[in-house]
């Protein structure tokens, strides 16, 4: 069962600390592709935001009164947004990865998360309308201290999954002394943001930490590709034909906003 992994970079700077961990990341993912039991190849690719622009989401809900005939993504903002939408739509599993800035994702994440309400949001378009639905994610966060807004961090990014139905996956495998949350990367007392080179290539645990996260972002991504596309039509259809799921039923008027 072959299978495609996208990994997000948001990090404002190219080329960095959070790339790197990314990629470590990603070459985990790949080494998957020859297990015997989920045979089929993984392929990856790494998107870095500070190479689009992405704006910030208004909060019009123009998203959410579309229908069918509205082409863009974003009927309110003209940007990359559907550059970077029509390569994870297209994936079956994705891997996010951030710096700390003042102990959580930078700007540039966080915009593009925002504007990912028009994943679930567009509930009368079938083409974006559940699109995250079974897909499965994972988290790096790398900053210069140990204690520095990792976990919390990790934490938003699952508030975030758990909105657009995506699968979270962990680091737990067996022992692993880098944790169960995901690749959590430290630059001291090999240097910060503004040292020269990489210090997070010195972070032997964080890039375990990565390289595991990514396998398991693929071996869970295998398992359920199977099913995971025809569960999502599934519950489309089921969601268009019974109306007591609908927040109209609790909150009368609210489709006809």
């Amino acid at each position: 069962m072959d299978i495609k992994i996208v990994g997000l970079a948001g990090s404002p700077r190219k080329g960095r600390n959070t790339e790197f961990m990314l990629k470590k990341a990603l070459e985990g993912a790949e080494e998957l592709g020859h297990t015997k039991s989920l045979p089929g190849k993984v392929e990856t690719e790494l998107l870095s935001l500070a190479r689009f622009n992405i704006g910030f989401c208004k909060g019009c809900n123009r998203c959410d009164r579309s229908n069918e005939d509205e082409k863009r993504y974003c009927p309110a903002i003209d940007d990359d947004l559907p550059i970077v939408l029509d390569k994870m739509l297209a994936a079956d599993a994705f891997i996010f990865a951030v710096p700390l800035y003042i102990g959580g994702m930078p700007a540039q994440m966080k915009a593009f998360i925002d504007r990912m309400e028009v994943i679930g949001g567009a509930a009368k378009r079938n083409n974006l309308f559940q699109g995250f639905r079974n897909k499965v994610a994972g988290t790096i966060v790398q900053g210069t201290f140990r204690n520095a807004g990792q976990e919390l961090t990790w934490v938003s990014f699952m508030s975030f999954f758990m909105y657009r139905n995506l699968i979270p996956v962990g680091t737990m495998d067996g022992h692993n002394p880098a944790g169960p949350y995901g690749g959590m990367g430290v630059g001291y007392p090999h240097g910060g943001s503004l040292s020269k080179g990489l210090p997070l290539e010195k972070d032997e645990l964080g890039i375990h930490a990565c390289r595991v996260l990514g396998r398991r972002v693929a071996l869970v991504a295998k398992m359920l590709k199977p099913v995971a596309a025809l569960e999502r039509e599934e519950f489309i259809e089921y969601y268009r034909s019974t109306p007591g799921i609908h927040l109209d039923s609790v909150m009368p008027g609210y489709e006809k906003r």
